[in-house]
């Protein structure tokens, strides 16, 4: 699952020293909400490291971008951030080469 998912990009995050932080998801009566205002769609993860800035959007092997989240990650690509979508499918040598 992508939060089984979450726990390994977490443990490689922390394991390679990066400052990072993620906002969980919590259910309420009206379903899964986010605690966090302004435009939606804001990736997963914003993790800082040396002066370097890695943002970080979770999908499970079936999920797909949402509209507001692919906008979101391409004006950050656009302001100079490194962006990237993970998911459990992809090579972890390739995660790990991006977080090392």
């Amino acid at each position: 699952t992508e939060s089984d998912f979450a726990v390994t990009i977490e443990e490689l995050l922390t394991l390679f020293g990066w400052r990072w932080i993620h906002s969980r998801p919590a259910r309420t009566l009206d379903g899964w909400r986010t605690a966090l205002s302004g435009a939606p769609g804001w990736p997963d993860y914003f993790c800082v490291q040396s002066g370097k800035i890695v943002v970080i959007e979770l999908k499970s092997d079936d999920g797909e971008l949402e509209p507001e989240q692919y906008f979101w990650l391409c004006d950050l690509v656009e302001a100079g951030l490194d962006c990237y979508l993970f998911q459990p499918k992809d090579e972890i040598e390739m995660m790990v080469e991006v977080l090392r």
